[in-house]
């Protein structure tokens, strides 16, 4: 758990004037509900208010954790799994981009494997990809099964998604 000194680095960080070469920061925080409320209250005024070209990303699988303060200035997004088909046709664009094709066995077994997560699927693809997995359900779904249960919910694609809007609006 980051204690307060990593949080207000991490709050300098944010504060600092943007980059030609980086014009806006995005501080994405996984796991904030461990955060302890002095660290909170640490992020309080740079969640109040927050520079132009800086994005605060609070992710968390236990929202009641969070304390009221920080909930009350962000939005909150409640994900949902992404559908199998659209995840299945990610990965096979993500073949097609790297060049390294799997059979449609082992591409059905690495896609239901993350249960909805594009994080893990992009996982599971970059771990099926040698020689002995790419073409061989059997050994993928042996390979996968125990990293399976590490679960995550795609939280990367909304904060691109917004990035790329505010982008749009520059």
């Amino acid at each position: 758990c980051p204690g307060i000194e990593e949080v207000r680095k991490l709050v300098e960080f944010a504060d600092e004037s943007k980059t030609t070469w980086c014009p806006v920061k995005a501080i994405i925080l996984d796991e904030v509900h461990v955060l302890s409320d002095k660290s909170f209250n640490t992020l309080l005024k740079a969640t109040e208010e927050p520079r132009d070209h800086v994005f605060w990303f609070f992710a968390t699988s236990v929202e009641m954790k969070v304390i009221d303060t920080i909930k009350t200035r962000f939005k909150v997004f409640n994900l949902q799994p992404v559908d199998i088909e659209i995840l299945a046709e990610y990965i096979e664009y993500i073949e097609e981009c790297e060049r390294r094709p799997l059979s449609q066995e082992v591409r059905d077994v690495v896609v239901r494997l993350a249960r909805g997560s594009v994080r893990q699927a992009l996982n599971n693809y970059s771990m099926v990809c040698g020689d002995q997995f790419k073409n061989s359900a059997d050994n993928a779904h042996k390979l996968l099964a125990g990293y399976s249960e590490s679960y995550s919910t795609g939280f990367i694609n909304i904060a691109d998604s917004l990035l790329i809007e505010k982008k749009h609006s520059w």
